[in-house]
């Protein structure tokens, strides 16, 4: 898990802090095992151990569910069988709408939590797609597919968090660009307000994915600035894995080492001084001893 501005913290820790925030809106999203995000929403279930309060926007904040969908199937089933049962009814209901399609960015395929199988979700009914496209500001739904998905204003220079940036439209609203996922992209107001007053321009190169794909930013000066989405869930390696329990270290590193030991063996025997001997050496040189008669005879306070 990790706390905005504090980094990372152990799931021990993050699972009573999360608790706590019942009065949160609580937003999930499903990601690729490479972090990439496929969809995303809300969930009004809380743990089982929490007292169940309505939503609260003074005092909530936002808890924000990370899952990919190989976690979602592994925690169906520890749930299933008993383990995390105080999380169940957020993970059943995490994994019912999942597969009913009830979520804000709605992917044509998606893999089943349950079966891994290829699971087609119902589609937006073109009507309602159309009104909503045609719209000036983004429906809350799409807003927090965007503010998830880019996570931080797109300027190169700029991590001002998606959540308090606008809505910009790659394509200008008044020039017929549609409110859309693929026309949107937070940017903080400073560096919304670089591309209309500040002569910038913004754009994605043809057929660029819009959850990969580059962002292109051209100043004034005609320099090019790329800027890229982050993953949602970045990916670590495993506690242990370049320095397991039983004490080997990776090749490199036991090179290294010996190479500085046979080095250091070599000077000895060559009675060359240590190091650290020289320095403190120099030191002692730099600053020779005062005599007696320049220490003053009474401390001077």
């Amino acid at each position: 898990a990790e706390l905005p501005g504090l980094g990372y913290i152990p799931a021990a820790v993050a699972r009573p802090l999360a608790g706590r925030m019942a009065a949160a809106q609580w937003r999930f999203v499903i990601c690729t095992p490479d972090g990439i995000p496929i969809c995303s929403g809300i969930t009004t279930a809380r743990p089982a151990s929490q007292r169940h309060i309505g939503r609260d926007p003074q005092r909530g904040g936002i808890v924000e569910l990370q899952l990919t969908t190989t976690t979602l199937f592994e925690l169906g089933t520890a749930t299933a069988s008993g383990r995390h049962a105080d999380w169940q009814p957020v993970i059943g209901d995490i994994t019912d709408r999942y597969r009913r399609g009830i979520l804000d960015h709605k992917p044509t395929t998606t893999t089943s939590p349950t079966n891994h199988a290829g699971d087609t979700h119902s589609e937006i009914d073109p009507a309602t797609a159309d009104q909503d496209a045609r719209r000036r500001r983004a429906r809350a739904g799409l807003r927090r597919w965007v503010e998830i998905r880019a996570r931080y204003c797109q300027h190169p220079t700029c991590r001002m968090p998606a959540s308090a940036c606008d809505q910009d439209h790659r394509t200008d609203y008044a020039a017929g660009g549609l409110t859309t996922d693929h026309n949107l992209d937070p940017g903080c107001r400073h560096d919304h307000r670089l591309q209309h007053d500040g002569g910038w321009i913004v754009y994605r190169p043809p057929g660029s994915d819009p959850l990969t794909g580059p962002i292109i930013w051209l100043s004034p000066l005609g320099h090019a600035y790329e800027t890229r989405p982050p993953p949602v869930m970045h990916t670590y390696p495993e506690p242990g894995h370049y320095y397991p329990h039983h004490n080997t270290l990776p090749e490199w590193l036991t090179h290294a080492i010996k190479h500085a030991k046979t080095a250091q063996q070599a000077r000895v025997q060559a009675g060359a001084p240590d190091a650290d001997d020289v320095k403190e050496q120099a030191d002692v040189d730099e600053q020779p001893e005062r005599p007696r008669s320049q220490y003053p005879a009474e401390p001077p306070f």
